[in-house]
């Protein structure tokens, strides 16, 4: 039993290292605007919540409560967001 399960692990690893491997055959330009659009993406997620926070913290009157609780949280959106950048950057490293 534990052999298949070694066998399913095996082949679930092959499959992801095949799926990695494709080729980007993007242009240049396409490949910017992708990275444009990450580092986007990854700023609004910062700066959304923090304007929210804010927001609600003036029309409820809660001091800085909820501007504090969204930071947070969109820090740890921004660093997901990071995170996939610096991956996608690895990749396109290796691939060249």
């Amino acid at each position: 039993m534990s052999n298949s399960l070694n066998d399913q692990g095996d082949r679930d690893t092959e499959l992801g290292k095949s799926q990695d491997r494709i080729a980007d055959t993007r242009s240049p330009m396409a490949k910017a605007l992708h990275r444009v659009t990450q580092i986007t993406t990854m700023s609004l997620s910062f700066a959304i919540p923090i304007a929210a926070g804010n927001y609600l913290d003036s029309y409820l009157d809660t001091g800085l409560t909820f501007t504090l609780i969204l930071f947070v949280f969109g820090a740890l959106a921004a660093a997901v967001q990071l995170r996939k950048l610096i991956r996608d950057l690895e990749q396109a490293s290796e691939e060249s």
